[in-house]
This record gives C-alpha cells, structure tokens and sequence, in this order.
C-alpha cells in the first residue's frame, strides 16, 4: 500500500480517549482524503498514526501557524469504543451533520465502522506500519474527522 499523501490535503481523525475529560489528548491518525464510497462498501488505505493533539483542535477551524497550513472541520460526531490495544482501534462512529460537501460522501446523519491497526513490517525510518479500514453503516455525537 502506498504511504499517505505528505501534500497538504490529508484527513487528521481525532478521538478523546475514554470520555475521560481530565485526559486532555486526543488520539490521531492522518490518512488521505476518502474517495466517494457506497453506503455498503468498506475502504482501507495506508493511515498515519501521528503524535496526540491537544483537545483544543476538537473546535478549531483555520491558520495552524508557522506555514503548517490550515484546518477545516468536515464531520462531527461521536464515537462507540469496540476495541483499544497498542496496535488496534475500533470503534463505530456516529455523526449528526457533514460540514463540507467534500466529506468523502459520508451523507448527514451516518454511521461508519473504522478500524486502525498496525501490520507487518516498518515503513522507512523504523515507523509503525498503520492502516485503517472504513464501511459505511449509512444513517445514523463529538469527535471529529478534520482536513
């Protein structure tokens, strides 16, 4: 499987840990943009697991600062913990409102599965391998997919 994109467009997938409010960190993943998908059709693709952010880019919308670029929220939502290991996170995701038309096809008021996890083998520089696996669960509170 290809790496991520390093351009500027690239999904950062955020998640509080737990509901646990005194964890001030959110659980991140970079992967590419979703491409349109069926209601019914499971994606997986290369993701990165990045550094945890801090719990202010939950509600944070433009300029990064220093020429790190900008984001822009597309969903929000919430999510159902299925699994959390050192190598897995599972989780079904549910999501009230879509606030880009270029959500990757993820309609109002949707539900997906999403599963990141490690595989065999290090990519260059001795990194963790990451992918994630996205199905769509169609219709359907607050984390968020962010660009």
């Amino acid at each position: 499987m290809p790496p991520i994109a390093t351009g500027p467009v690239h999904w950062d997938w955020l998640f509080h840990p737990g509901g646990n409010r005194a964890d001030e960190r959110l659980w991140t993943w970079a992967t590419d943009p979703l491409p349109m998908w069926a209601e019914t059709a499971a994606i997986t693709m290369p993701a990165l697991r990045l550094a945890d952010h801090r719990m202010r880019y939950l509600d944070f919308e433009g300029e990064v600062g220093g020429g790190r670029g900008s984001v822009r929220q597309l969903v929000t939502g919430g999510y159902e913990l299925r699994q959390q290991t050192e190598c897995c996170f599972e989780a079904v995701l549910r999501w009230s409102s879509q606030r880009s038309g270029d959500a990757g096809g993820l309609a109002d008021g949707g539900a997906a599965e999403i599963r990141f996890f490690t595989t065999t083998g290090d990519q260059a520089g001795g990194a963790t391998r990451w992918e994630v696996t996205v199905c769509c669960l169609g219709g359907g509170n607050q984390e968020r997919m962010a660009e």
